[in-house]
């Protein structure tokens, strides 16, 4: 079994001998001593040999005697720290024991002396060149274990601490690592703590979000957990499935077929902050993780759970049962000159942590209205099927949903006037798009109905509080957690402002999942009235030869002289009085 350690994924070779003389069978035979007498040769007097099956080349190391040797498990590597080299500093004829690795490529085998770090003022090894314990089939890095008196190889290493140490940078030989090579095999900051020098440790990898529909489930949400070793290559890639329950959103994960592969743990961290794909549960308490873990020898399944405590609500707030809902509303005219062509915004929102918002009614003050002749209404069919067309078009939409300061803002809404709705005069067809960052599930068609009070003319506005055309809490499983919507209504030439400049207000109500209701009312005044002119025309008519009996006929005509739109003051009210000669008929 190869030895991995250190969050690198660096792959050891594995196959090791200490001194010893004897014959030594590793994976797949890959290391070979042979014993004649007191000393260890082959037949051809080599002493030492690596086989790499099945081409059985062999590497030839010459007088090995109180060697360290190690052996990769394809056979494609071995290193030995018996050569010797004469010391840089020192008495003449002094030497000491270096690493060098073999390797066999293409061309045959070939060798590589690693020199261990040198002191700087005197030149000398630094350290013992056995302390370097294992290394990788690239030979770019070394496991160093310091042990015994030597001088250490870094001031970081200690004995009891295993080290991963970079020998050369970018992969180039040429370019020897100087500082900055240690970094410690067994901290929290790279490896788990249970990863200790010799064990299997912590293969990292990357848990993916795959396409919708395009996976292997076809399915609207799934995974991908991916890890490869850097040195070897080794691929793992399983593929699970993910299943959001229609109605409360709770997420069922299936990996089916994965890896007959011993490990010891698998670790999924799934990112926090403004991007998190989860979020927490909405209220305090208890909750419970089950699984269900199936064994490939067929017998039954473990099922082991999990509890997490969620003690209070975001942003640190204390818990709250029921939730609060306070939501807030912006509303008005974008220009509040009296009696002009503007369009009209509106922004509701919520915060987090709070009830969902579930339907919306609007009091409009009176004068604030809409022109129709120059929209066609849009029929229920294509209404309720979110197919009208531009004729209808008055406004559009931006949702916001999500959690955390930025939530993701779904942009292009549209706004269509439609005919009678709900026993109202006029409707309207809100179709949005439900498309957020890799997921497309279509549109969602909010419904609203328009009433216009028969005295004052002032409009009503209100949602659907049920049924397939209200604001949506849940989308094929996904919580929608709606934070503001928007709603603009800018058809040119469409909305227009009252003539009274008195103040007045936006008035309505938000109603929450949860059936409570946020009353709201938004200041609204338009100004510059005393710029308007007011000279309505009266014209009274009455046809001749009338008689008591029969009485007499009366057209009565009120109307205004041409001039541009907006120039003109609203009427507030009439009073007519008829003249003494015209009394009203006895009854």
């Amino acid at each position: 079994m190869p030895i991995r350690l250190g969050d690198k994924g660096v792959v050891a070779l594995s196959e090791l001998a200490l001194g010893k003389i004897e014959t030594f069978y590793g994976a797949d035979q890959t290391f070979i001593t042979q014993t004649v007498g007191t000393v260890a040769q082959l037949p051809d007097g080599r002493m030492w040999e690596m086989v790499s099956p099945p081409q059985k080349e062999g590497a030839l190391l010459g007088s090995i005697s109180e060697g360290l040797l190690q052996a990769s498990a394809d056979g494609n590597a071995f290193s030995d720290w018996s050569l010797f080299q004469p010391a840089e500093a020192g008495p003449p004829g002094s030497n000491f024991e270096v690493p060098t690795y073999f390797g066999r490529g293409s061309g045959g085998w070939v060798s590589k002396v690693v020199d261990p770090p040198h002191n700087s003022s005197t030149a000398a090894p630094v350290g013992n060149g056995n302390e370097y314990r294992f290394f990788s089939t690239d030979f770019s890095t070394a496991i160093v274990q310091p042990f015994g008196d030597f001088t250490q190889l870094s001031p970081e290493a200690t004995e009891s601490t295993s080290y991963l140490r970079t020998l050369y940078l970018n992969g180039n030989p040429g370019e020897p690592c100087v500082s900055g090579c240690y970094k410690p095999l067994v901290s929290p900051a790279n490896v788990s703590l249970s990863a200790k020098f010799g064990e299997e440790p912590d293969l990292t990898g990357a848990a993916y979000l795959a396409a919708q529909n395009a996976n292997p489930f076809g399915s609207l949400v799934a995974l991908y957990i991916v890890a490869q070793d850097p040195v070897s290559g080794t691929l793992i890639k399983v593929a699970g499935e993910v299943k959001p329950d229609p109605v409360t959103g709770q997420l069922v994960s299936t990996f089916k077929n994965t890896p007959q592969l011993p490990f010891e743990d698998l670790k999924l961290h799934f990112f926090g902050g403004s991007r998190a794909p989860l979020n927490t549960p909405a209220f305090c308490g208890s909750y419970t993780t089950s699984s269900s873990i199936a064994p490939w020898s067929g017998n039954p399944p473990a099922e082991p759970s999990s509890e997490i405590q969620i003690l209070q609500g975001p942003n640190g707030t204390p818990c709250a049962s029921p939730l609060p809902f306070s939501p807030s509303l912006t509303a008005g005219s974008t220009n509040i000159q009296t009696g002009a062509f503007s369009p009209f915004t509106m922004t509701m929102s919520r915060e987090d942590g709070q009830q969902n918002l579930q339907s919306v009614q609007l009091h409009m003050p009176p004068g604030l209205l809409g022109t129709l002749a120059t929209v066609k209404l849009c029929g229920e069919a294509e209404a309720n099927a979110g197919t009208c067309g531009p004729e209808s078009l008055i406004g559009e939409t931006i949702v916001s949903v999500g959690l955390g300061g930025t939530p993701f803002s779904v942009k292009g809404g549209r706004v269509y006037i439609t005919g009678p709705y709900h026993g109202a005069p006029y409707g309207l067809s809100i179709v949005n798009p439900a498309k957020a960052g890799p997921f497309d599930l279509s549109q969602v068609i909010v419904r609203a109905k328009i009433e216009v009070d028969p005295i004052t003319a002032a409009l009503t506005v209100t949602t659907d509080s049920s049924g397939p055309y209200a604001i949506p809490q849940i989308l094929d499983g996904i919580p929608l957690q709606i934070k503001h919507i928007n709603v603009t209504i800018n058809r040119p030439n469409f909305t227009f402002n009252p003539t009274n400049c008195a103040p007045t207000a936006i008035t309505g109500s938000l109603t929450s999942n949860q059936g409570v209701v946020g009353a709201l009312s938004v200041p609204f005044q338009v100004t510059n009235c005393a710029v308007l002119v007011f000279k309505p025309l009266f014209k009274v008519s009455t046809a001749g030869k009338t008689s008591r009996a029969k009485g007499a006929s009366l057209d009565v005509k009120l109307s205004y002289p041409k001039a541009p739109w907006g120039t003109s003051a609203n009427i507030k009210s009439v009073k007519v009085d008829l003249p003494k000669q015209l009394p009203s008929v006895d009854l």
